[in-house]
């Protein structure tokens, strides 16, 4: 297969092989399997520092106050990732196809425009979160413990600090993407390492180590990113305005992803604020199984998510349906993998909870705990790893509103069942709310994907 070409800016073209459906599918199975394996590694760093954390703390106050901050202030930086892979990834890999030098030139105002207003824009998100924070922890209304609350309330200020510095991360990362590099992947890893070695060197049950474990370890990762791309002449200086001709393409599809990220990403919040009305410790047992679940979904829809969209983008500007052919194959094997990977768990789940976290603090009754929620909450895998097949698919076509409607459905869904679950069975009921979430979230984009609209109708099948 012809190797892409790097224009001057250090970003890989498509060759024109690439667009068949043979090549294309190597290349989503190449990028699956280095994806995997860098993620793997991020997430085993990540399973450290969880081990870490829970011989330090176990399921203390410390934690929740440090998990419920840490979650606030993660949505929008989330929320920014998710946009950027849906809008801006598809755009670069497209832009990448014309090779003429005004097109060259175009591209890189767009991303000096770009990065300049990022950073006007995560300055004044991180202040205004910094300042939301003081007003609902000092007003009480999230329902913490006191003590609890007093913590998070600590924790604030520093914490308010990832927010500029995660959106930064969040868009070099992206670049990185669109380039058809997945080191970033790895680097990822880096705010684990540091927190977990914060936490083991600095001898205190306080939350200290872990809040300037995490502010320093984004930091290392926004300047290890910046140092990569810098090498590959990836960067560009960072300029104010919105004079390049990419900007319109750009905003059509930020609206919707924006409304439609906020909304998946809130159903993290609707469980954060499901689990405080639950006995204390339960916003640490859901966090402690949502970590080891996030080990399995980096193999998966991170790995399947980041080596789709770049072929996705790029083949949809020549032929359509051999994206469709793709996605669809894609998508029911990466649901098989997802029922695989239940049986597997649930057999295992014990094992696991007790090998990562039983020690110290951590004792049998918290491992029974946290197995028992990890166990059904395998439950959202198949459909979670499908759905993301189809999200990287749908966003290559640009239809970002179908997205927009299917994410809407999918959060009041998860908000109704977790209203009614969560009294009623506890965090198990919260992980079956979200199971349901993304079945409702694959069967809808489904269905967005039959609308008579879809771009590939109206293309001939390739020879």
């Amino acid at each position: 297969m012809a190797e892409p070409a790097a224009d001057d800016n250090g970003v890989q073209t498509a060759a024109p092989g690439l667009l068949s459906r043979a090549e294309a599918h190597r290349s989503i199975v190449h990028g699956v399997v280095w994806v995997s394996a860098l993620a793997l590694l991020g997430k085993l760093a990540s399973a450290a520092k969880e081990m870490a954390v829970a011989w330090r703390h176990g399921t203390s106050a410390a934690v929740d106050a440090y998990l419920f901050t840490y979650n606030l202030i993660a949505w929008p930086i989330a929320v920014w990732f998710g946009v950027l892979l849906a809008v801006l990834v598809p755009l670069l890999s497209r832009l990448q196809i014309d090779r003429s030098a005004e097109a060259r030139s175009q591209a890189r105002l767009f991303r000096a425009e770009l990065l300049g207003t990022s950073m006007l824009l995560a300055g004044a998100l991180g202040l205004a979160t910094w300042a939301a924070l003081q007003l609902i922890l000092g007003a009480g209304w999230t329902g913490l413990p006191a003590g609890t609350a007093h913590l998070a309330r600590d924790a604030s200020a520093p914490m308010a600090a990832l927010v500029p510095l995660g959106m930064l991360v969040c868009l070099l990362s992206s670049w990185m993407l669109a380039q058809g590099r997945h080191s970033n992947t790895l680097m990822e890893s880096l705010p684990a390492i540091v927190i977990m070695a914060s936490v083991l060197l600095w001898p205190s049950r306080a939350i200290g180590p872990l809040v300037w474990g995490t502010v320093a370890g984004f930091g290392l990762q926004l300047a290890c990113l910046t140092l990569a791309l810098r090498r590959q002449n990836g960067i560009v200086p960072p300029r104010l305005g919105l004079r390049a001709s990419h900007w319109p393409a750009f905003w059509r599809g930020f609206g919707p992803m924006l409304f439609s990220q906020s909304l998946l990403v809130t159903a993290v919040l609707v469980d954060q604020f499901s689990a405080i009305h639950l006995p204390v410790g339960s916003v640490a047992t859901l966090s402690y199984a949502n970590r080891i679940l996030a080990l399995l979904i980096a193999v998966g829809v991170t790995a399947v998510s980041r080596a789709t969209l770049p072929v996705f983008s790029s083949a949809h500007a020549l032929e359509p349906l051999v994206v469709k052919q793709l996605a669809e194959r894609w998508a029911w094997m990466m649901f098989g993998a997802g029922l695989l990977v239940i049986a597997g768990g649930w057999l295992l789940g014990g094992l696991v909870v007790r090998l990562l976290f039983e020690n110290g603090a951590f004792g049998p009754s918290d491992t029974a705990s946290v197995t028992r929620v990890l166990q059904h909450g395998l439950l959202q895998l198949p459909f979670y790893f499908s759905g993301i097949v189809m999200m990287s698919w749908l966003s290559a076509l640009g239809r970002y509103r179908g997205i927009l409607v299917v994410s809407a459905g999918a959060l009041a869904l998860k908000i109704a069942a977790n209203f009614w679950l969560a009294p009623r069975v506890g965090l198990v009921g919260i992980q079956w709310s979200t199971a349901a979430m993304h079945a409702f979230f694959l069967l809808g984009l489904q269905v967005v994907m039959l609308w008579p609209s879809a771009g590939w109708r109206q293309r001939r099948t390739p020879p």
